[in-house]
């Protein structure tokens, strides 16, 4: 049901309910969010603190700090009052605009939807919000009627409308707060601000990885990473990439005068109510200087070792690891290939072993309340050797190296595995049955590494085909081949990628894992402790029960992926 409301937000019925189920000086919405369990306490008082700097509703800023989503907002607003949501929001702008105050509409989350000669459809954020009602149908002489719109629906939509818009009222007030200084700070009503924020917003709703602003010589290249593949988003004036990278470098705290050199710096958003960490690298080209954002939504991951996606193998062989005491187990794969992720899922399922966790990365990706991370800084010697020698000293149980890059970090990881401690490492290797020859390449001792050793994984990433638009197709004889050479059975059909809205034609809508692993056998153990003889290689694909092609061409069969996608995977 749609609320009709000639000269206000919401009708003084609906208000007359909100007042009445108020049980503290929040507010119903809040007292809501409190019932709900949503928000703590100490959250609301800190909004209530922030709002009074914003100079906005207790609820929309709790929503802006993070501390509850789009979707929690919506629910407290509507179980208040009667009206309906929508999603749709036109780019088109009304006539009536022209009749609108722009920073009157920013200031309070509304944006105009649709008008007639005598009503104006307006969608708010906040449907208790009795001025932005009032104050439109006065500016422009009509009958008012709102419809509940989310957040982040409001924030593209406002930003794609209003974007060159310059509009006053930059807020100067200070706070010892980090989070509402960079709450402020993002606020401020500036073009290239509204922009990049507009832009870092698409970009999380798209699953976005990263954001890539690259100068060229036609105009600034604007590009998302989505499910491992670089995608062409728009081409920007290139008189914008200075202001743009200014920008950038003001949110990572960097130094604004240095053009020469590289960068790297960090900072948070909040998109549909979830924080987002942001990471920033900016480099000099030709061109001018070029910025990538890493964005990192630990919410969106899903860090369960069980929905990632591996076989019943492998998965049995990764409860196996991180159940044992001591040990050496490592995860191999090409940079993107979710390793990290892999290892993640192992702290998660540690979470209440009661053994100390630590863990030294490069860089720190996500944080976990029960491990203690260290994240590597060379410039001041802080680099993987100098913090394992430091862990052996903090009775760990569990040890996690991200990256064992050479022969030192190696070989101290292969001490602690010998003397009483579960290491779990990743290692740059093509497949898992290159990896103890890797550590041996690097200078680890065969004699010491054979008993420290206790087995290996590689694995990729995959894009998963959009089951809404995928297309059916039989196998070529090139298509039955591949699935023969790996003892399957070709299926009748297979599927191709074709796209459609829900995945933006790319045909493609997220990613999954393939995997192969092993476990040491006794005949591995002997080829390692004499340095690898020839035979390792053989003995290693032995006791792998599934190839990365073979699980992949099974993930082929199921409908789930492309044989171009393994093949993409695999080449890397």
């Amino acid at each position: 049901m749609q609320m009709d409301v000639p000269h206000q937000g919401a009708n003084s019925q609906q208000l007359e309910t909100v007042e009445n189920n108020a049980t503290a000086d929040f507010g119903a919405p809040t007292n809501y969010l409190l019932t709900k369990g949503y928000v703590e306490p100490r959250q609301v008082e800190r909004a209530q603190k922030a709002s009074l700097s914003l100079d906005t509703d207790i609820e929309i800023t709790l929503n802006k700090l993070g501390f509850v989503t789009d979707e929690q907002l919506l629910e407290a607003y509507s179980s208040l009052c009667d009206i309906s949501r929508t999603t749709e929001i036109s780019q088109n702008v009304p006539d009536v605009e022209n009749d609108l105050n722009i920073a009157f509409l920013r200031k309070h989350h509304a944006i105009p939807l649709s008008a007639t000669k005598t009503e104006l459809t307006l969608g708010v954020v906040n449907p208790l919000d009795t001025n932005v009602c009032e104050g439109t149908s006065f500016a422009t002489g009509l009958n008012v009627q709102s419809k509940l719109i989310s957040m982040g629906d409001w924030r593209r939509a406002f930003a794609m409308r209003y974007e060159q818009e310059v509009l006053p009222g930059d807020m100067e007030n200070a706070s010892s707060d980090p989070a509402l200084e960079t709450l402020l700070e993002q606020t401020r009503d500036a073009p290239v601000a509204r922009k990049i924020a507009g832009w870092m917003i698409d970009a999380v709703e798209r699953n976005a990885s990263d954001m890539h602003l690259e100068p060229k010589d036609n105009g600034l290249q604007l590009r998302f990473r989505i499910d491992g593949v670089l995608q062409d988003i728009a081409l920007e004036p290139i008189e914008l990439a200075p202001a743009a990278m200014a920008r950038i470098k003001v949110m990572g705290d960097l130094d604004l005068g240095e053009r020469r050199l590289p960068q790297d710096g960090r900072t948070s958003i909040v998109v549909r109510g979830r924080p987002i960490d942001v990471r920033i690298s900016v480099i000099p080209t030709v061109y001018g200087e070029s910025a990538v954002l890493r964005l990192l939504d630990k919410d969106a991951v899903k860090l369960d070792l069980k929905t990632l996606g591996f076989s019943t193998q492998t998965q049995n062989w990764l409860d196996t690891a991180i159940s044992s005491a001591t040990g050496l187990y490592l995860v191999s794969g090409p940079t993107g290939s979710g390793k990290t992720t892999t290892l993640y899922g192992a702290l998660q399922a540690l979470r209440s072993s009661g053994r100390k966790i630590l863990s030294v990365e490069d860089p720190v990706e996500y944080y976990f309340d029960h491990v203690v991370q260290v994240q590597v800084a060379s410039t001041i010697g802080l680099d993987f050797p100098t913090a394992l020698r430091s862990f052996l000293r903090q009775d760990p149980d569990v040890i996690l190296v991200g990256e064992i890059r050479d022969q030192e970090t190696a070989r101290i990881a292969v001490r602690a595995a010998l003397t009483g401690h579960l290491v779990l490492a990743t290692v740059h290797a093509i497949d898992a049955g290159r990896v103890p020859s890797r550590l041996l390449d690097i200078g680890v001792s065969g004699a010491q590494l054979a008993p420290a050793f206790k087995g290996a994984m590689a694995q990729r990433l995959v894009r998963k085909l959009c089951m809404k638009c995928r297309q059916a197709q039989i196998p070529g004889s090139y298509e039955k081949q591949l699935f023969s050479s790996v003892n399957l059975n070709p299926p009748a059909q297979i599927f191709s990628s074709a796209g459609c809205p829900d995945c933006h034609h790319t045909g493609f809508s997220g990613r999954m894992a393939i995997a192969e692993s092993f476990t040491s056998n006794e005949g591995i153990f002997d080829a390692i402790k004499e340095n690898g003889n020839p035979t390792l290689t053989k003995l290693i694909t032995k006791a792998m029960p599934q190839s990365l092609l073979a699980y992949g061409l099974e993930r082929v069969q199921a409908g789930l992926t492309t044989i171009g996608e393994i093949e993409r995977a695999l080449e890397a």
